[in-house]
């Protein structure tokens, strides 16, 4: 972009120099059909000339080519180089102005090929630059391939310059075109060798002979000079028949049949973007089905999903899910290479594959009536439902990718994927964006920020666009110190604060210039500049002040988007550039979903690949039982409660055998239920132990197969029914020996049948009560109030994890409309309403509970609920029941104890006294046992419970310690205070081992100092002749007192 100004008065035009203020003029003057253009002064500062950009020979060739670095200096007046490829300056006295080495047709500096120069992959591709020997150095390159002379560069007559003579014009009625006609008539002896193909009508001169040498030829490219300066593709016949039947097979883009009879078609008009208007050659048109699949991606049919990458971006290979596990050799593409075939190609009546199987053969189907469709790689194995919508239907391998397929898809995902809301535009006051606390109402709150706000202005990081006169201000702290995290800053925030270094660790995200081709078939009022190390690149204008700007961001594959889309939680380049390098979210290994950082590790799933939850950084989320600590710890309580209660359960059986009173069979029955209680404790501790080893680090990925099973859920049931068995008898046994202790000098009754009823009745009602607590949470009349969620499996993108009740009625009433009386829905009928969702070809929608027992690994009563959970009065219940019970239990125990040192004291027998006195004393030490028991394992839990219902702390982390560790403790310590056996032997045991260890000690310390042991034996032997008068002299004196 130049800064130009006109003087109507001397009808010239002015320019300022770049990076100067010099101003030069640009005279014009006819040349034949062209203009030739001079300036009056050379600009300083411009070592690459870039003064002579935009100066043309012949601008009714290209009025807009660009043309840099050549200027001949004749005079006063410097012009256009006559000849580009050498460089020559023809004019009278006139040399060519110093410029760089690399300022020539490479000259990278200012911009790609604008000096006309052909890259190696372009030579032979049949497309002529221009018609101008002049104008394409590298011409040459189209005129002789593979052995084969394409055309003559010569000159004609009328115009006295080298031009190329079109294969349409060397051949033909010389009188109708004899300005084009080459003075030497060298063309003769090419049409005279030649050999006519064929005939077509042609615009130069009716019907025309096709040569050998015709056929296929390059497709020149031709200015015409008029009010458009239109740029065509000039073609030898009507319809490009002459790009048919190829002599060089290397010219070769497709086969199929022409006018009926089978033929070729040149792999220069087979889907080039520059001629994509033109008639088919083919009679079934497979030379002109072609896919546009991005701005810079036009390729054939055939190439999509042929395993290689044939677009800059990709994309003819990143949509590649329905396409058919039996494959076929497609007509365009490497001969014999086997791929598969898009489901949409099957019988669409064009033939795509070479033997015609796409049309006919027998391809496999998935799906009836409606849903009946053709089997994909990713059904190869078996079919599978598929999602229902007006007016069709989606496969699972398309469902909720961000393309509304049918009906209203995306919303119905927006609901299940839980998109998130975020801060992406910074908010603007007046003329400032505002970043942080910079914002309105916070400016001021000095206390949370290290100086005040300053205005800055932002401007696209790098080199600098020649001509910007739009600038974003900024108001942002003042401190050269202060810095963010911006792992939680989104959109043009995160832009603006990584490029002004005011993030801890995140770099600038705008790390590619704009140049001249991004942003193709964007921002139509865009205007071309240069930047500061002399890149081309464009602005575009502001169409409410007139100001230009580039503060865009260019995506990889040449679209753009503004800076509110950049980092921003969502693909809106289509290829991921705009959210690769950002610092501010997590990618999901399996699909690419982008989620927030927060949502990583924090049990909850958001990648459907688990990938959330299931990395290096989720340490806690590997395994059912994340602590080291506490999984040495379940593994020594589980197997100390199995073995301890399993050899106390025969002697407490034993004894009921052998009761003899009503008390005694009351006594040691209920002992039995809680040995038995304590022991499914154990087994329970045990089993989860078991599970936590057998799945490892593989639990993380199997979580919700492990929280939906049915050994989840018996594994909770057995803890459930032990606990409260255990509970419950401890609180009858008490009831009952404060009810004995009361009348002690009773005498006992014999075993009666009524007794033996009564005991019965009590057991099997604790039994009862205990299942029936454990068992109601899992029957379906009741799964309102216990079910947690549904998990539908991995085979579905709808759903992600196991949504609760909530989801899944947002989801229904994003896909039905709104739901009467929504709140009260049922899982049956929610069930219901997502089957019709899906087809049920098959099999039904999977629909497994997360039952009551499912709420945490450890598959555990859900103790932890608050308000919002369907289980809060269910559970709050069962709290009450056992905090009955521990007050029963403390009570009851509290008054033995009393009872029996008040009956000790009144025995008047003193040997008798003793002996009760020695009872009173064991049964209040057990009763304190008991009582200290109960109240460390079950009163802190039962505190942390009530905090967080009210929601002061969130102690769902600690589920496993109170589940595993110190609720289970009574399992352990119960077979010690209840059975003198267990406890005598454990009590040896320790007894045992504590001596052993003071044995060891001892041993270790005469060994380390026994030196010092009998110079201090020595000592005191003397100390003890000295006391008892045994010196006999001073020597021994001496000694004792050294």
């Amino acid at each position: 972009m130049k800064r130009v100004c006109y003087d109507t008065q001397s009808g010239k035009e002015y320019l300022k120099c770049y990076r100067s203020n010099t101003d030069y003029a640009i005279s014009r003057s006819r040349l034949g059909r062209g203009q030739h253009m001079t300036v009056n002064e050379l600009c300083p500062n411009d070592p690459t000339v870039y003064q002579a950009c935009g100066m043309t020979k012949d601008v009714h060739f290209e009025q807009s080519a660009t043309r840099c670095g050549h200027l001949c200096a004749s005079g006063s007046h410097y012009q256009m180089v006559n000849d580009l490829e050498n460089k020559i300056c023809t004019g009278p006295g006139s040399s060519l102005v110093p410029h760089r080495d690399h300022a020539t047709c490479t000259n990278v500096d200012l911009g790609k090929m604008e000096a006309g120069c052909k890259e190696e992959k372009y030579k032979c591709d049949g497309i002529v630059t221009d018609s101008s020997k002049t104008l394409d150095p590298d011409l040459d390159s189209e005129l002789q391939c593979d052995g084969f002379m394409y055309g003559l560069v010569c000159e004609v007559g009328s115009l006295q310059i080298q031009i190329v003579v079109p294969h349409v014009l060397q051949c033909i009625n010389k009188t109708s075109f004899s300005g084009y006609n080459c003075i030497d008539g060298k063309e003769e002896d090419l049409c005279l060798n030649g050999h006519i193909t064929g005939y077509c009508n042609s615009s130069y001169d009716g019907v025309i002979a096709l040569y050998n040498f015709s056929r296929c030829g390059p497709i020149a490219r031709i200015n015409f000079w008029n009010s458009n300066s239109r740029i065509v593709y000039l073609p030898l016949c009507l319809g490009y028949r002459e790009q048919t039947n190829c002599s060089d097979p290397a010219r070769v883009g497709l086969s199929c049949e022409v006018d009926g009879h089978m033929s070729s078609v040149a792999a220069q008009v087979v889907c080039n973007p520059k001629i994509r208007d033109r008639e088919s050659l083919c009679d079934d048109g497979l030379d002109t089905a072609c896919l546009e699949l991005s701005f810079s991606c036009y390729i054939h049919k055939h190439r999509f999903c042929d395993g290689v990458w044939d677009c800059s971006d990709g994309m003819d290979e990143r949509l590649c899910s329905d396409i058919t596990y039996q494959q076929c050799v497609r007509k365009v593409g490497p001969p014999g290479t086997y791929v598969g075939v898009p489901l949409t190609w099957i019988r669409d009546g064009l033939v795509d594959c070479t033997e015609g199987e796409d049309e006919g053969g027998a391809w496999p189907t998935c799906g009836f009536g409606n849903t009946q469709r053709y089997a994909s790689v990713s059904s190869s194995d078996r079919c599978s439902e598929v999602y229902l919508c007006f007016p069709g239907f989606v496969e699972f391998t398309e469902l909720c990718d961000g393309i509304d397929s049918c009906g209203n898809e995306n919303e119905v995902c927006g609901e299940s994927r839980n998109f998130y809301s975020i801060f992406d535009s910074p908010e603007q006051f007046r003329d400032e964006v505002n970043v942080l606390h910079c914002l309105k109402g916070l400016e001021k709150l000095d206390r949370f920020i290290q100086g005040e706000c300053s205005s800055i202005e932002f401007s696209f990081p790098g080199n600098q666009a020649f001509g910007k006169t739009s600038f974003v201000r900024l108001s942002v702290p003042q401190s050269p110190h202060w810095n963010t995290d911006c792992r939680h800053v989104y959109g043009a925030g995160y832009v603006y604060l990584s490029c002004l270094n005011l993030c801890r660790s995140s770099s600038c995200i705008l790390d590619k210039q704009v140049n001249v081709d991004s942003c193709r078939h964007l921002y139509g009022d865009r205007v071309h500049s240069i930047t500061s190390n002399n890149q081309l690149t464009f602005l575009v204008k502001n169409r409410m002040d007139g100001t230009y700007h580039n503060d865009i961001f260019p995506c990889a594959n040449g679209a753009c988007v503004d800076f509110t889309k950049v980092c921003n939680l969502v693909d809106d380049c289509r290829d991921g550039t705009d959210e690769q390098n950002c610092e501010n979210h997590f990618r999901c290994h399996g699909n690419n979903d982008i989620i927030p950082l927060p949502k990583v590790c924090d049990k909850s799933i958001d990648c459907f690949d688990y990938s959330d939850e299931c990395n290096e950084e989720c340490v806690s989320n590997k395994e059912i039982i994340a602590s080291v600590t506490v999984t040495v710890s379940g593994w020594i309580i589980g197997l100390l409660a199995v073995v301890l209660n399993l050899a106390t359960l025969p002697n407490s059986l034993k004894s009921v055998q052998k009761s003899k009173t009503n008390e005694s069979l009351a006594n040691s029955s209920l002992l039995v239920m809680i040995n038995i209680g304590d022991l499914l404790v154990g087994i329970f501790i045990f089993t989860i132990s078991v599970y936590n080893a057998y799945y490892g680090s593989s639990y993380c990925k199997m979580q919700l197969e492990w929280l939906t099973s049915t050994s989840c859920s018996l594994v909770g049931v057995v803890n459930s029914v032990g606990i409260m068995m255990s509970v419950l008898s401890m609180a009858a046994l008490s009831l009952f020996r404060v009810t004995n202790i009361s009348g002690s000098f009773a005498i006992p009754q014999p075993v009666s049948r009524k007794g033996a009823v009564k005991v019965c009745l009590v057991t099997c009602s604790i039994v009862s009560f205990a299942m029936f607590t454990a068992l109601v949470p899992l029957a379906g009349h009741f799964e309102d109030y216990f079910v947690n969620g549904l998990y539908h499996g991995s085979d579905i993108p709808l759903f992600l994890g196991a949504p609760d009740k909530k989801s899944h009625v947002s989801i229904l009433e994003a896909y039905y409309g709104r739901l009467r009386s929504s709140k009260a829905l049922s899982w049956e009928l929610i069930r219901q309403l997502l089957g019709n969702m899906f087809s049920q070809d098959y099999s039904a929608l999977p629909n497994r509970k997360v039952q009551f027992y499912g709420n945490d690994p450890v598959c555990t009563f859900k103790y932890l609920v608050r308000k919002e959970d369907p289980q809060y009065t269910y559970v709050w219940l069962s709290h009450v029941i056992q905090i009955v019970c521990f007050v029963i239990i403390s009570v009851a125990y509290i008054v033995i104890a009393k009872v029996s040192s008040r009956n000790s004291v009144a025995v008047a027998d003193e040997a008798t006294a003793r002996s009760f006195e020695k009872r009173a004393l064991k049964v209040q030490r057990t009763a304190a046992a008991i009582i200290l028991t109960d109240f460390t394992s079950w009163i802190p839990f039962i505190t942390i419970c009530i905090l967080h219902s009210s929601e002061v702390l969130d102690a769902t982390k600690w589920y496993s310690v109170f589940s595993l560790v110190l609720n289970p403790m009574n399992s352990v310590i119960n077979p010690m205070l209840l059975n003198p056996t267990i406890k005598k032997s454990i009590c040896s045991v320790i007894s045992k081992l504590w001596h052993g260890f003071k044995a060891v000690v001892q041993g270790i310390r005469q060994k380390v100092v026994p030196k010092r042991s009998n110079d201090a034996n020595f000592t005191v032997n003397v100390s003890l002749q000295i006391a008892e008068g045994h010196s006999e002299d001073g020597h021994t004196a001496e000694i004792a007192s050294s």
